[in-house]
C-alpha cells in the first residue's frame, strides 16, 4: 500500500517555507492532514496567487489552475499517488519559474 502521507508533508513543509508560518498556518490548512483531506489544491492555488502578476505569470497560472481544477476538494485517495506526485512537481516547477 502506498504512503500518500509523505507527499502531504513534503507539501506542508513546501507551504510553510512560502507563507513563512508554522504548522496549521492559513487557517489551520497548512498541515499535512488537511492537505491529505483534500486542501491541496486550494493551498497550492493561494501560493501561487502571491504571484500573479504580469501577463507571463497569469498566463502560467491560470493554465495550471485549468489543468489541475478536477482536483478541487479531493483527498489523496480520490486523486492517486501518480497525479499527486505530478501536481506537487509541477506546482514547484511553476512557482520556482514565476521569480
Amino acid at each position: 500500500m502506498e504512503n500518500l502521507h509523505q507527499y502531504a508533508v513534503s507539501l506542508e513543509f513546501t507551504l510553510r517555507k512560502i507563507f513563512e508560518c508554522d504548522r496549521g498556518g492559513l487557517g489551520g490548512l497548512i498541515d499535512a492532514d488537511a492537505i491529505e483531506g483534500g486542501s491541496m489544491f486550494t493551498l497550492i492555488v493561494s501560493a501561487l496567487s502571491q504571484k500573479y502578476i504580469g501577463s507571463y505569470n497569469i498566463k502560467s497560472i491560470d493554465t495550471f489552475i485549468d489543468n489541475n481544477f478536477d482536483i478541487e476538494g479531493k483527498g489523496f485517495r480520490e486523486i492517486g499517488e501518480e497525479r499527486i506526485i505530478k501536481v506537487i512537481e509541477e506546482f514547484e516547477k511553476l512557482y520556482k519559474s514565476l521569480g
